[in-house]
């Protein structure tokens, strides 16, 4: 009975461990992708009121030169779909 039940118990442990660590990946990606968006939008800060969102996309400003909007932004600032 105790064998097989510390067997079972330790089984159990190394699923939950694994699950873990894919849980613990997904949130790294996040991470890096929610500070990539960050850092882009900190440079965010010279636009006029009255610019389309959609030039989000591939702004033309200096602080963002060379750089392609981070998949957060660019889809926020994606025109919408057409029917």
């Amino acid at each position: 009975h105790g064998p097989t039940m510390m067997g079972d118990l330790r089984a159990f442990y190394a699923t939950k461990l694994a699950e873990t660590h894919a849980a613990v990946k997904r949130l790294q990606a996040l991470e890096s992708e929610l500070g990539g968006a960050l850092h882009y939008l900190d440079g965010c800060r010279t636009c006029a009121p009255t610019t389309q969102k959609h030039t989000c996309r591939v702004c033309p400003d200096a602080s963002h030169s060379g750089q392609i909007a981070p998949p957060l932004v660019a889809a926020v600032a994606a025109p919408p779909p057409q029917d």
